[in-house]
């Protein structure tokens, strides 16, 4: 299943970048922008809020600065998230004590109110 995620939230403070940062989820795989550079890579998901990420690949670009750094975090937490919680058109991304790493608001793209 396809979805689409704007970050909100990076380690509890909130992100307001120029361009936001993106993750997508289609079937196995990730990818998104991460504030300077393209990643992708694989994810699993369960029904019951467990979720882990394989190995994140990226473009090179270098940005320099705090753009660097926010990517770095945001790289870094998604490496780190062993759990997920949906709520209200929000996903968050937990360490394995639930402390919230990412937080994501849902994005709407045109089609998402059809079901078939």
């Amino acid at each position: 299943k396809h979805s689409a995620w704007q970050l909100k939230t990076l380690n509890g403070n909130a992100i307001n970048h120029e361009r936001p940062l993106t993750l997508n989820f289609d079937d196995s795989r990730l990818n998104g922008y991460a504030g300077c550079n393209s990643f992708f890579g694989s994810y699993v998901g369960s029904n019951d809020g467990v979720f882990s990420t394989g190995a994140i690949g990226a473009t090179k670009m270098a940005c320099g600065g705090e753009r660097d750094q926010i990517e770095q975090q945001f790289l870094k937490g998604l490496s780190q998230a062993k759990q997920f919680a949906l709520s209200r058109e929000q996903l968050h991304l937990l360490d394995e004590n639930r402390k919230i790493l990412l937080t994501f608001n849902a994005v709407k793209t045109p089609n998402s109110t059809n079901t078939h």
